[in-house]
């Protein structure tokens, strides 16, 4: 069975990840460009692929993620730069749209595409994405602090990854009606902007935090 302990940790970690899904990043830009181009049903095929990653990302942090990267701080170090320049190379497109007329929205529309290309291309933006391989072995260290039991860590990951399908799925929603649509090609300039520059200060984030790896 498991404890009341265990169910509260879990639940703090449900509640961390659907707070770091809300943030603007490639899986949630993934979902959001599949609904711009090809309508809520190949948004939500990405979402069903970003939502398998989830579940696997969560496996494998459960199998030792986070004593790999404990015993490797190497390789920490590497996926954090690489997550900073990734960060920024989101940022130049958001302020790029900004300044210049002819500048590449930050997300870009995809059209309709098959069941089985838009998963596999969930699948590929999450597991492509160094922000969400730190995301894992940071929670899996807080949840194998509190239980290594099989049943409860594969509540944890089913869990997760339907928190994941729920929040990028009101993505895929949200950017499939028309108005909405709309109202984001209207004020498209303004909002990669915003983004930009919150990329930008993200990426120095991420930066800082390398020494104290």
């Amino acid at each position: 069975m498991i404890t009341q302990a265990e169910w509260t940790i879990m639940a703090t970690g449900w509640l961390g990840l659907i707070v770091a899904a809300l943030s603007p990043g490639p899986n949630m830009f993934a979902v959001v460009a599949a609904s711009l181009g090809g309508g809520l049903k190949n948004g939500l095929q990405v979402n069903l692929g970003v939502a398998l990653g989830a579940l696997m990302w969560a496996t494998l942090a459960n199998l030792g993620l986070a004593a790999l990267f404990h015993s490797l701080p190497g390789a920490v170090m590497v996926l954090s730069a690489l997550g900073a320049a990734y960060l920024w190379y989101l940022a130049f497109k958001g302020l790029r749209s900004v300044f210049g007329s002819a500048g590449a929205p930050m997300i870009d529309p995809k059209g309709e595409q098959s069941l089985v290309r838009n998963v596999f291309h969930g699948l590929a933006v999450t597991f492509s994405n160094p922000k969400v391989a730190l995301f894992w072995a940071s929670i899996s260290t807080v949840i194998a602090s509190v239980t290594t039991k099989y049943l409860s860590l594969l509540v944890f990951a089913v869990g997760a990854s339907c928190a994941v399908f729920v929040v990028y799925g009101g993505f895929a929603v949200a950017f499939s009606i028309p108005r909405f649509r709309q109202f984001y090609a209207r004020f498209r300039p303004v909002i990669d902007g915003v983004f930009g520059a919150v990329f930008v200060g993200l990426g120095l984030l991420v930066l800082s935090n390398i020494r104290s790896v």
